[in-house]
């Protein structure tokens, strides 16, 4: 593993105010290999992949030895046994990190549409022996049908269904809902539903009303990234008022533990934030109380 990388990724993993910068200015200095790195991260998931092909891959190397930003989440939310939904699976990080803690008798329904993360998400499954994970070959939104993501080569990170000038390329591809993904599954609804689409979270959130309305709800771990909401010409506001509506209550990850986001706001606290219903998740709530979670919340 570089010692670029290295040291960028325990700079990381502090969580200090400027360790990011430190840690980003570490990758810089640091040259990417060009052939097959192996390594591991979370509970010993093995990776073998080539970081110079792509930025998700080399934050694989970032994560080496490790553990991603919102794995307490996962952690206090999942137990033995129980489904999750990965949208934006992207390469795998989270999807890998669920299926860890579900265990064999689990079920992660991981959703990557687009075929270069797709193949290395399968790649870290293959490589682990994740039978438990489901990968699905779709996007997901507010209605089925098609839709056009905006993919920067190299980036797979920053695949959008918004344009980003004119570096990103439109590739079509399959679009279903979240409520119809569930009801083909035949499982019971998802413990947990982590949701990283680059400012389409609200319309992801939109194809799962029903399971945001059903009794045993999921909590929610959405990116929230103002910026990204704006192109979709939507705000954190209008996120937070429709998941209130469902009985939702939304709090940020901050360096200080989780923290409630007052009603009507219009910025975020953290770059994710978690939907729980009060009651129904309330020892989750609990057991992320005072956890501190890292500023940079991308890996």
């Amino acid at each position: 593993m570089p010692l670029g990388y290295r040291l960028a990724g325990r700079l990381s993993r502090t969580g200090l105010r400027g360790f990011d910068r430190l840690a980003g200015y570490a990758l810089r200095l640091s040259r990417t290999p060009q052939g097959l790195v192996e390594g591991s991260f979370y509970r010993g998931v093995r990776f073998c992949v080539r970081p110079s092909e792509d930025g998700s891959l080399r934050a694989l190397l970032v994560l080496a030895g490790g553990a991603p930003s919102l794995t307490p989440v996962f952690e206090a939310a999942l137990r033995p046994g129980d489904v999750v939904l990965d949208v934006g699976a992207n390469v795998g990080v989270y999807a890998a990190v669920a299926a860890c803690l579900v265990g064999p008798e689990g079920s992660v329904f991981a959703l990557e549409p687009l075929p270069f993360p797709r193949e290395a998400l399968l790649e870290l499954v293959r490589r682990n022996g994740f039978t438990q994970v489901r990968v699905l070959p779709v996007a997901v939104g507010a209605s089925q049908g098609s839709m056009h993501l905006h993919v920067t080569a190299g980036a797979s990170g920053l695949t959008s269904a918004y344009a980003r000038g004119d570096a990103s390329v439109p590739v079509e591809v399959e679009r279903t809902t979240l409520d119809a993904v569930v009801e083909k599954s035949g499982y019971p609804p998802p413990r947990l539903l982590k949701i990283d689409v680059e400012g389409f979270e609200f319309d992801v959130m939109k194809g799962a009303a029903r399971l945001l309305t059903t009794e045993n709800a999921p909590l929610v771990l959405f990116e929230s990234n103002p910026e990204l909401l704006a192109s979709s010409q939507e705000t954190f506001a209008d996120i937070q008022k429709w998941l209130v509506v469902r009985g939702y209550e939304l709090f940020g990850l901050t360096p200080s533990g989780l923290r409630p986001v007052v009603a009507n706001s219009k910025h975020p606290l953290s770059q994710n934030t978690l939907a729980a219903r009060p009651r129904a998740h309330a020892a989750v709530l609990e057991r992320l109380a005072h956890v501190r979670f890292r500023r940079n919340q991308s890996c």
